[in-house]
């Protein structure tokens, strides 16, 4: 209820009401707070209800003006109004929305007001904030979906899904063209063609059905081909054929008599005569031959003795005929043959190595002394190889035409026939080296270079034994020399070159060392070193500032055994 259009406050005395406007500034919020407050129901205030309200707005309390004034006797009491919390004196704006203190829908918003609230549906819903009722957009047509997607209401909202046959978010959608990405169900045989949400599919020329089935129309078997009479229609998947009748040419739908006998495509014998017919042809044989015209067989006149050939001539058959040749040796047009005498004209074939006889029709020939064969082809007997020849086996046999000739084999010396070695070593005509030994063969000999030379033995040179190994001893000379070596044991050595010994100088006393000098052996020599009291290279040495030289005759002796010991081993 509007407190403008309470017009009941007319009637308070005038000073009240100036009370009532000093203190209260916002009216409408008091009053509606006090009648809250007194549990009245606004549609029902009165005339008599003035001064009850009145007497509220006591002017000379300090309450509070959110807070009404309840007398009591002697006093009065303070009472924040509905929406306010306090002692009455000061009261404070509850905020219902923020203590969750409203009564507002689940599906509605609060807003907090001075004293009170306010509740208002949210978007998608409707009603007085209090109670809130979903708003079916769909329904109401009140969405913002695509002609081509369906609406589909939520709690508070909608969704939009794209139609089949479109794609998109729901509130744009665009035709699929199903066609162009092979995703349509249309036969093998037929052609898809898009529409807007769709497809549509139709079979193509020569099937038959709903587009997304298609049979093939069989056109030869209903009859609907433009194929010749003379012509065969063979069905194919979409399509018919037409192909010509044997004995017709054309494309099938128009056919043309083929005239096999002027074309050469008849397959009448080559001894026939060929007669076109329509669509076909008809062979008959030549005189001469006997078949059906596509095969004809030639009449041999020979073989049934209807010839008049002669009795020295061959009956040769031909195709379609016959030929009277004269047998070998005769001559005639082979009605009438004489014997011919070859032997006598000299056309006979004997062989040059032959003789020739003359008979009736022919002539022989016998191969002469020395040859073998028909007489017609005579060859040279091989004696040499065949082995009727009297050579020696030492010997080699040459063939001559008609004969054989023996020749002694190198080595060996006679008639051929009969073949004795020579000894080429002792008549000397062997080419052994003279550094070599000659040993006879049968038929031949042999050369081996002697010790000391090497080669074939015909031709033999030194070995040098010094350079083509070690045969002397290791510390010992090698000399080559013509046929043999020689091998000498090096200086400070002794033996005889094969084995060599050290020779121990200082023993055996054929050093050079001075008498004050002491010798020491080495291996091949020796070393001399001045004695103590001495200086010097060992060989000379001089005495000192002190020192005097002394003689040891025992020396003497025991170099004097050593060059005997030496000499020994050199001789032997």
């Amino acid at each position: 209820m509007d407190i403008s259009s309470l017009s009941l406050f007319s009637t308070v005395n005038l000073r009240t009401r100036k009370c009532f406007d000093r203190q209260f500034a916002r009216t409408d919020v008091k009053l509606l707070s006090l009648v809250r407050y007194k549990n009245i129901d606004p549609s029902r205030l009165s005339l008599t209800d003035a001064p009850t309200l009145a007497t509220s707005f006591n002017c000379r309390h300090s309450c509070s003006d959110h807070a009404v004034c309840d007398n009591t006797v002697g006093s009065y009491k303070c009472s924040c109004l509905n929406g306010f919390v306090g002692e009455g004196r000061s009261c404070y704006d509850i905020n219902e929305c923020k203590t969750n203190a409203h009564n507002c829908s689940f599906h509605a918003s609060c807003n907090n007001t001075v004293g009170s609230y306010i509740c208002s549906c949210l978007v998608g819903f409707q009603g007085d904030g209090q109670s809130c009722h979903d708003i079916d957009e769909c329904k109401t047509n009140a969405h913002d979906c695509s002609v081509h997607a369906s609406c589909n209401n939520t709690v508070g909202s909608y969704m939009c899904s794209c139609l089949e046959g479109f794609q998109g978010d729901g509130r744009s959608c665009h035709d699929i063209d199903e066609c162009k990405n092979n995703t349509h169900t249309c036969s093998g045989h037929a052609s898809c063609n898009n529409t807007v949400g769709s497809y549509m599919c139709s079979c193509l020329v020569g099937f038959q059905g709903n587009g997304r089935s298609c049979n093939d129309i069989n056109e030869c078997k209903t009859y609907k081909h433009t194929c010749s009479v003379y012509a065969s229609c063979n069905n194919t998947v979409g399509s018919y054929m037409c192909s010509c009748l044997e004995g017709f040419q054309g494309d099938g739908r128009s056919c043309l008599d083929i005239d096999e006998c002027k074309n050469y495509t008849y397959d009448c014998s080559v001894y026939a005569s060929c007669n076109n017919t329509v669509g076909s042809y008809s062979c008959k044989c030549h005189k001469g031959f006997l078949g059906d015209g596509r095969s004809c067989d030639d009449i041999d006149e020979c073989h049934t003795n209807k010839h008049n050939c002669s009795d020295h001539a061959f009956c040769n058959n031909i195709i379609g005929s016959y030929e009277c040749t004269c047998r070998q040796g005769f001559v005639g047009d082979g009605l009438s043959c004489h014997d011919i005498d070859e032997c006598g004209d000299g056309t006979h074939k004997c062989d040059r190595n032959a003789k020739c006889k003359n008979i009736m029709g022919s002539h022989e020939c016998v191969c002469r002394s020395g040859f073998s064969g028909d007489g017609y082809v005579c060859q040279d007997v091989d004696e040499c190889s065949d082995g009727s020849h009297l050579c020696s086996l030492h010997s080699r046999c040459v063939n001559i035409p008609g004969s054989h000739s023996c020749i002694c084999k190198d080595g060996y010396r006679g008639n051929g026939q009969s073949c004795n070695d020579i000894n080429e070593c002792k008549e000397g005509t062997a080419e052994c080296s003279s550094k070599a030994s000659c040993t006879n063969t049968p038929g031949s000999f042999s050369c081996k270079c002697i010790a000391g030379y090497r080669g074939d033995g015909k031709n033999c040179h030194d070995k040098d034994e010094c350079s083509s190994g070690q045969h002397c001893a290791r510390n010992a000379d090698c000399r080559n020399t013509d046929g043999s070596y020689t091998c000498s044991c090096n200086s400070g050595f002794y033996g005889n070159g094969f084995l060599c010994f050290d020779v121990d100088e200082c023993k055996e006393g054929i050093h050079c060392c001075h008498a004050e000098a002491q010798c020491s052996n080495t291996w091949g020599s020796y070393r001399c070193s001045c004695k103590k009291g001495y200086h010097g290279n060992g060989r000379q040495c001089k005495a000192s500032s002190t020192g005097r030289p002394s003689h040891s005759s025992q020396f003497f002796y025991s170099a004097l055994l050593s060059l005997l010991r030496y000499n020994y081993f050199v001789s032997t």
